[in-house]
């Protein structure tokens, strides 16, 4: 597997039968160095055991520099976690890459290693201050899983002449060690805040976000803290709900909404370590208190919104890089938005119920309700304004570009043309569907500059977020084994769904892939409620359910498997071989593929089974 992604020599040295003497000092290499980092690593300690990662690996392999980058949760950034070595100071000047961007070490994190000597010749090194001062081997690898590349691992040297295959050879498995240990430490954190949040599930709700709070201060080793929410079930961003411990600074309201609903930077599911350096804040967050030295801002994102903020102060004693824990902080933090915004849930959706506001159905035919009466195709002035409240409906709050949405709405025509056009669009649809809130301003369609977003805040209510909030609970009960309540949620995410998205607008390829993962998302919960109803003697609606979803994808062959193996498993074996041939013709005529192996073995058995029946 490897030697496909870098090149063999080294391997091929390892295998050379006259390179014994090579072959044995390699292996001695390679069990002294994972000797080292197994104790080194620990899930219990992950920013010590990273530090002293790096630290380990560019002494071994004699490099100049090491650095490593960690992911954000939800497949974000790549962040710097920690670096050693002759360049450090520069290597800290930028802690932040978005995929795929940066200098050849940031394109690991797509999957694959980088190997280079020519490492001053590639424009996408940024870094100049590193490259004038000589370095000219560079080594990248990914640290993966299943779910996607954690981050990555780089070593640097100043030597033109570096044994690059062998450095890649057993970085690769270093890399697995490194991933296997992030993988343990950020699952331990979550399961601590499930602790602590659910010590004692009858506490009031405020004491639970109390404590939640402050374990993340503990967590991060700052100073104080203070956690606002959004107060989505009333509608109201006026008033966020802080929680604050007793000698908190006091932040400006406008300041705390500002962080609970309008940072583009928390909507996006990242998080904002600002530093000492408040000239280079943005402008609102200069309006925090003046004894707020190193603020460090993280979200509490559900999979539909943001539910709130939390605003960490490390006063003088910031991490050094500042981003040095934002990976281990944010997957916290996302835990227990999940957690503390369940105790909400009954709450909202009562108050929900009462006042909707605005109504929007994305899957199967597109629908819009205001205050419960119909809003017509005709009352959008121009066609266009129904596609753009999709795009921003899809976006979830997170702000769009204006130049994007001239490009989804009109491919091809240029910035000047585009530009009229979407400001006759936003006026359209503010037309049909905006009534203002209290202060006169729109309550939907928000804009700031050229951005663009949906309000997540105000009185709505959206199929496709519902349905992506109940399959998250669903998916969240049964990692913890509550099957009962697994079942429930993922009952309520199939209600839900009439129809793949945007159904009646088969044209709209710019969200083909959305389409798509909602529809896996849906076949997926629909089989795991017909094994449900299997298991628990209810075999007729466990089978229509599986018929049910091979109506949506006849070629779900994992469908067609669990189809086949229950109507085999209870006798009804003639059925299940038809079974089996409806599944070889669609898999033949939509996708030109044969059956998996494990399909031809279901037909091989049954083939057995109704010849020893026929004898």
């Amino acid at each position: 597997m490897a030697a496909e992604s870098f090149p063999t020599a080294w391997l091929l040295r390892c295998l050379d039968e006259s390179a014994g003497v090579r072959r044995e000092a390699a292996a001695d290499e390679e069990l002294l160095v994972l000797g080292a980092l197994a104790q080194a690593l620990s899930p219990d300690d992950l920013t010590r055991s990273l530090d002293r990662t790096v630290e380990i690996l560019r002494q071994q392999f004699a490099a100049d520099d090491c650095e490593l980058f960690l992911r954000e949760p939800g497949q974000g950034d790549l962040v710097l976690a920690s670096c050693c070595g002759r360049d450090r100071d520069v290597l800290m000047e930028r802690l932040r890459f978005p995929l795929g961007i940066g200098y050849p070490g940031i394109a690991a994190a797509e999957g694959r290693p980088v190997v280079t000597h020519e490492l001053a010749q590639d424009v996408r090194f940024l870094r100049h201050e590193v490259v004038k001062r000589g370095v000219r081997s560079f080594v990248s690898i990914p640290l993966a899983a299943p779910a996607g590349p954690l981050g990555c691992v780089d070593l640097a040297w100043l030597d033109p002449q570096v044994d690059l295959e062998r450095a890649v050879g057993l970085l690769l498995q270093c890399a697995g060690t490194i991933a296997t240990t992030v993988r343990a430490g950020l699952a331990e954190l979550r399961a601590c805040v499930d602790r602590i949040v659910d010590a004692e599930p009858d506490r009031p709700q405020a004491d639970r976000r109390q404590a939640f709070l402050e374990m993340l201060v503990r967590a991060a080793g700052a100073r104080t803290g203070l956690m606002t929410s959004c107060a989505t079930h009333r509608g109201e961003a006026a008033d966020p709900e802080v929680v604050a411990p007793p000698r908190a600074p006091s932040i400006p309201p406008a300041v705390l909404r500002f962080c609970g609903r309008d940072c583009p930077i928390l909507r996006s599911g990242h998080a904002a370590s600002l530093g000492s350096q408040r000239t280079a804040w943005p402008g609102v967050c200069r309006r925090l208190p003046g004894s707020l030295s190193a603020p460090c801002c993280l979200p509490l994102r559900l999979p539909d919104r943001l539910w709130g903020a939390i605003v960490l102060d490390y006063g003088r004693s910031a991490p050094t890089p500042l981003t040095r824990d934002l990976v281990q902080l944010l997957s916290m933090a996302q835990q227990g938005a999940i957690r503390l915004a369940s105790g909400d849930g009954q709450s909202r959706a009562d108050e929900t119920q009462e006042k909707r506001g605005l109504e929007v159905r994305c899957l199967g035919g597109f629908e819009v309700k205001l205050n419960g009466r119909q809003v017509t195709p005709a009352e959008f002035k121009r066609k266009k304004a129904r596609a753009l409240l999709k795009i921003l409906v899809l976006r979830a709050g997170d702000t769009v570009g204006r130049d994007e949405l001239v490009e989804l709405l009109w491919p091809g025509v240029g910035p000047d043309a585009g530009t009229n056009r979407l400001h006759g669009v936003v006026h359209a649809l503010r037309s049909a569907i905006e009534p203002y809130d209290s202060e006169g301003r729109r309550t939907y369609v928000r804009s700031d500059g050229d951005q663009y977003h949906f309000d997540m805040e105000a009185p709505h209510w959206i199929d496709l977020h519902e349905f992506r909030r109940e399959a998250a609970c669903a998916s969240l009960a049964d990692r913890e084994r509550r099957g009962d309540q697994a079942i429930e949620h993922a009952e309520r995410a199939l209600d839900v769904y009439r129809g793949d998205l945007f159904a009646d607008d088969p044209s709209m390829d710019w969200c083909g892939p959305q389409r798509k993962q909602l529809q896996d998302r849906y076949l997926d919960l629909l089989s795991h409620i017909a094994e449900h109803r299997v298991a628990h003697g209810d075999v007729e609606q466990g089978i229509a359910l599986l018929r049910r979803g091979l109506t949506v994808n006849p070629c779900r062959e994992d469908l067609h498997q669990a189809l086949i193996q229950t109507l085999a498993d209870f006798g009804r074996r003639r059925e299940a071989l038809e079974q089996y041939q409806v599944c070889v013709r669609a898999l033949r005529e939509e996708l030109g593929v044969e059956p998996l192996p494990a399909t031809l073995r279901l037909e091989r058995l049954l083939t057995r089974l109704e010849g020893h029946a026929s004898a």
